[in-house]
């Protein structure tokens, strides 16, 4: 039986899950040991606030943003709403919707964050990297829509 592991293709497919899953650990520990929370997802969803009109976002939004699924991006939201770094405001053109939205507390746990989640980032991942924006540009035509990718 041949092993699928040794085409290029898979191989890459494979090194790629496996620095991902290595990187955020490692990032994640960086950011217990700063006493900071260590896990990546509320970054993800703190930073798409702090990035977005009016620091807010509407959750169909918000998950084309981050990294987190949308069955645990509600979850995530939950805690950080908890937590009292986001906030969920009714939609005034539409009741259904809402907004979520970076709370004071969310945008400064942000700020006192980036240092701390910087430093990890570039020790576990883009040290390794020669040519970032190559990187970025191969990364983003992997997400690219259907239509956009060559």
């Amino acid at each position: 039986m041949a092993d699928c592991g040794n085409t290029p293709h898979v191989g890459a497919w494979r090194a790629f899950q496996l620095a991902h899953a290595v990187a955020v650990e490692r990032v994640e520990a960086e950011l217990d040991r700063a006493g900071l929370p260590a896990y990546l997802p509320w970054y993800d969803v703190l930073y798409a606030l702090s990035a977005a009109p009016d620091r807010a976002l509407r959750m169909r939004e918000l998950a084309s943003r981050v990294v987190v699924t949308r069955s645990w991006l509600s979850r995530v939201v939950d805690r950080l709403e908890v937590e009292g770094l986001v906030a969920r405001r009714t939609c005034p053109s539409d009741r259904r919707g809402a907004f979520v939205v970076l709370t004071d507390a969310g945008a400064a746990l942000l700020e006192r964050a980036r240092p701390a989640y910087e430093a990890a980032v570039q020790a576990h991942f883009t040290r390794h990297v020669p040519d970032l924006e190559a990187l970025r540009r191969m990364l983003e035509a992997v997400t690219a829509p259907r239509s956009e990718r060559v």
